[in-house]
Protein backbone atom coordinates (compact mmCIF):
# COMPACT_ATOMS: atom_id res chain seq x y z
CA UNK A 1 0.00 0.00 0.00
CA UNK A 2 2.81 2.40 0.85
CA UNK A 3 4.42 1.71 -2.53
CA UNK A 4 1.17 2.52 -4.29
CA UNK A 5 0.89 5.79 -2.36
CA UNK A 6 4.50 6.66 -3.21
CA UNK A 7 3.77 6.00 -6.89
CA UNK A 8 0.67 8.23 -6.79
CA UNK A 9 2.66 11.00 -5.12
CA UNK A 10 5.36 10.80 -7.79
CA UNK A 11 2.71 11.11 -10.50
CA UNK A 12 1.10 14.12 -8.82
CA UNK A 13 2.12 17.77 -8.98
CA UNK A 14 3.04 17.76 -5.27
CA UNK A 15 6.62 18.41 -4.19
CA UNK A 16 8.58 15.34 -3.17
CA UNK A 17 7.92 14.39 0.46
CA UNK A 18 10.40 13.40 3.13
CA UNK A 19 10.06 9.66 3.78
CA UNK A 20 9.73 8.18 7.28
CA UNK A 21 9.84 11.57 9.01
CA UNK A 22 9.96 11.62 12.82
CA UNK A 23 7.89 14.32 14.54
CA UNK A 24 8.86 15.44 18.03
CA UNK A 25 7.22 17.51 20.73
CA UNK A 26 10.38 18.92 22.26
CA UNK A 27 12.36 15.81 23.21
CA UNK A 28 9.32 13.48 23.07
CA UNK A 29 8.83 11.41 19.93
CA UNK A 30 5.26 11.79 18.67
CA UNK A 31 5.11 9.71 15.49
CA UNK A 32 6.89 8.66 12.35
CA UNK A 33 5.03 9.85 9.28
CA UNK A 34 5.31 7.64 6.22
CA UNK A 35 5.54 10.81 4.12
CA UNK A 36 5.91 14.39 5.32
CA UNK A 37 6.28 17.94 4.16
CA UNK A 38 7.84 19.40 7.31
CA UNK A 39 7.97 22.99 6.05
CA UNK A 40 4.18 22.84 5.66
CA UNK A 41 3.64 20.69 8.79
CA UNK A 42 1.82 17.99 6.82
CA UNK A 43 2.17 14.32 7.72
CA UNK A 44 0.74 11.57 5.54
CA UNK A 45 0.12 8.20 7.16
CA UNK A 46 -0.56 5.04 5.18
CA UNK A 47 -2.78 2.83 7.34
CA UNK A 48 -3.28 -0.72 6.20
CA UNK A 49 -5.70 -2.88 8.14
CA UNK A 50 -2.92 -5.43 8.64
CA UNK A 51 -0.84 -3.01 10.75
CA UNK A 52 -3.51 -0.68 12.12
CA UNK A 53 -6.53 -2.96 12.52
CA UNK A 54 -6.24 -3.78 16.21
CA UNK A 55 -7.44 -1.89 19.28
CA UNK A 56 -3.99 -1.06 20.67
CA UNK A 57 -2.75 0.43 17.38
CA UNK A 58 -6.05 2.20 16.81
CA UNK A 59 -5.75 3.96 20.18
CA UNK A 60 -2.06 4.78 19.61
CA UNK A 61 -2.82 6.23 16.16
CA UNK A 62 -5.59 8.42 17.61
CA UNK A 63 -3.33 9.74 20.38
CA UNK A 64 -0.53 10.50 17.93
CA UNK A 65 -2.83 12.36 15.56
CA UNK A 66 -4.31 14.38 18.40
CA UNK A 67 -0.80 15.40 19.41
CA UNK A 68 0.02 16.30 15.80
CA UNK A 69 -3.04 18.57 15.72
CA UNK A 70 -1.95 20.19 18.97
CA UNK A 71 1.44 20.87 17.36
CA UNK A 72 -0.30 22.46 14.33
CA UNK A 73 0.43 19.58 11.97
CA UNK A 74 -2.13 18.40 9.43
CA UNK A 75 -2.44 14.61 9.34
CA UNK A 76 -3.64 12.93 6.16
CA UNK A 77 -4.60 9.28 6.40
CA UNK A 78 -4.59 7.02 3.36
CA UNK A 79 -6.08 3.53 3.45
CA UNK A 80 -6.58 1.05 0.65
CA UNK A 81 -10.11 2.40 0.19
CA UNK A 82 -9.20 6.10 0.21
CA UNK A 83 -6.21 5.55 -2.07
CA UNK A 84 -8.46 5.02 -5.08
CA UNK A 85 -10.51 8.18 -4.49
CA UNK A 86 -7.55 10.51 -5.08
CA UNK A 87 -9.24 13.03 -2.71
CA UNK A 88 -6.29 12.71 -0.34
CA UNK A 89 -4.08 14.23 -3.06
CA UNK A 90 -6.17 17.40 -3.11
Amino acid sequence: LETRVRRALRQSALPAPTLQFDVYDGERHVTRADFAWPAHRVALHVDSYTWHGNRKQFDLDAAQRSTLAKLDWQAIIVTSRTLESKEWLE
